[in-house]
Protein backbone atom coordinates (compact mmCIF):
# COMPACT_ATOMS: atom_id res chain seq x y z
CA UNK A 1 0.00 0.00 0.00
CA UNK A 2 1.35 3.42 -1.02
CA UNK A 3 2.02 5.92 1.40
CA UNK A 4 -0.83 8.23 -0.10
CA UNK A 5 -3.18 5.09 0.18
CA UNK A 6 -2.39 4.90 3.84
CA UNK A 7 -3.03 8.51 4.85
CA UNK A 8 -6.21 8.61 2.75
CA UNK A 9 -7.24 5.04 4.47
CA UNK A 10 -7.14 7.92 8.07
CA UNK A 11 -9.58 10.09 6.57
CA UNK A 12 -13.92 10.04 6.85
CA UNK A 13 -14.83 11.39 3.45
CA UNK A 14 -18.16 12.19 5.51
CA UNK A 15 -16.02 14.51 7.96
CA UNK A 16 -13.67 16.25 4.91
CA UNK A 17 -15.91 17.06 2.94
CA UNK A 18 -18.68 18.59 5.42
CA UNK A 19 -15.47 21.12 6.25
CA UNK A 20 -15.58 21.76 1.94
CA UNK A 21 -18.89 22.05 1.56
CA UNK A 22 -22.98 21.41 2.84
CA UNK A 23 -23.22 17.28 3.27
CA UNK A 24 -27.17 16.52 3.54
CA UNK A 25 -26.92 13.15 5.31
CA UNK A 26 -28.32 10.51 3.05
CA UNK A 27 -28.57 6.60 4.54
CA UNK A 28 -24.87 5.45 5.48
CA UNK A 29 -23.56 8.32 3.46
CA UNK A 30 -24.06 11.85 2.37
CA UNK A 31 -24.66 14.00 -0.65
CA UNK A 32 -23.12 17.41 -2.23
CA UNK A 33 -23.31 19.34 -4.94
CA UNK A 34 -20.97 17.67 -7.73
CA UNK A 35 -17.50 19.71 -7.59
CA UNK A 36 -17.75 19.32 -11.52
CA UNK A 37 -20.35 20.73 -12.98
CA UNK A 38 -22.94 23.72 -11.58
CA UNK A 39 -26.29 21.77 -9.89
CA UNK A 40 -29.25 23.26 -7.48
CA UNK A 41 -29.84 19.31 -6.18
CA UNK A 42 -27.05 17.25 -4.55
CA UNK A 43 -26.32 14.54 -6.75
CA UNK A 44 -22.95 13.50 -5.83
CA UNK A 45 -22.82 10.83 -3.39
CA UNK A 46 -20.51 10.08 -0.67
CA UNK A 47 -19.22 6.79 0.41
CA UNK A 48 -17.84 6.59 3.49
CA UNK A 49 -17.45 2.71 3.76
CA UNK A 50 -14.74 3.03 0.92
CA UNK A 51 -13.52 6.31 1.04
CA UNK A 52 -15.06 7.49 -2.30
CA UNK A 53 -17.75 10.24 -4.10
CA UNK A 54 -19.57 9.68 -7.38
CA UNK A 55 -22.12 11.71 -9.54
CA UNK A 56 -24.86 10.07 -10.55
CA UNK A 57 -25.64 13.03 -13.01
CA UNK A 58 -22.41 13.33 -14.68
CA UNK A 59 -20.69 10.39 -13.74
CA UNK A 60 -17.51 11.81 -11.82
CA UNK A 61 -15.82 10.17 -9.53
CA UNK A 62 -12.95 9.73 -7.47
CA UNK A 63 -11.37 9.33 -3.22
CA UNK A 64 -11.48 11.95 -0.83
CA UNK A 65 -8.24 13.60 -1.85
CA UNK A 66 -9.47 14.30 -5.50
CA UNK A 67 -13.01 15.77 -4.12
CA UNK A 68 -10.71 18.09 -1.59
CA UNK A 69 -8.68 19.39 -4.44
CA UNK A 70 -11.51 20.35 -6.48
CA UNK A 71 -14.03 21.77 -3.82
CA UNK A 72 -10.61 23.42 -2.70
CA UNK A 73 -9.64 24.08 -5.75
CA UNK A 74 -6.02 22.82 -4.55
CA UNK A 75 -3.26 20.67 -5.71
CA UNK A 76 -2.49 17.62 -4.34
CA UNK A 77 0.55 18.97 -2.10
CA UNK A 78 -1.71 21.16 -1.22
CA UNK A 79 -5.21 18.85 -0.52
CA UNK A 80 -2.76 16.57 1.70
CA UNK A 81 -1.20 19.75 3.60
CA UNK A 82 -4.66 21.32 4.02
CA UNK A 83 -6.25 17.93 5.56
CA UNK A 84 -3.12 17.43 7.76
CA UNK A 85 -3.34 21.33 9.24
CA UNK A 86 -7.47 20.93 9.51
CA UNK A 87 -7.39 17.65 10.87
CA UNK A 88 -4.32 16.69 12.50
CA UNK A 89 -3.65 13.86 10.15
CA UNK A 90 0.35 13.35 9.60
CA UNK A 91 0.71 13.59 5.84
CA UNK A 92 2.88 10.69 4.17
CA UNK A 93 6.74 11.56 4.22
CA UNK A 94 7.41 12.44 0.81
CA UNK A 95 4.40 15.73 1.94
CA UNK A 96 6.32 16.88 4.82
CA UNK A 97 6.68 20.23 4.75
CA UNK A 98 4.06 21.13 1.37
CA UNK A 99 2.96 24.93 0.90
CA UNK A 100 -0.63 25.48 1.58
CA UNK A 101 -2.20 28.42 -0.37
CA UNK A 102 -4.11 31.04 1.82
CA UNK A 103 -7.91 29.72 2.67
Amino acid sequence: MSDLKAFEGRLDIITIAEACTKVERFGKGGRILCPVHDESNPSCYLEPLINSWSCWSCGAKGDTLKLVMLLRKLSLPEAVAWISETFGVEPPPRYLGAETRPA
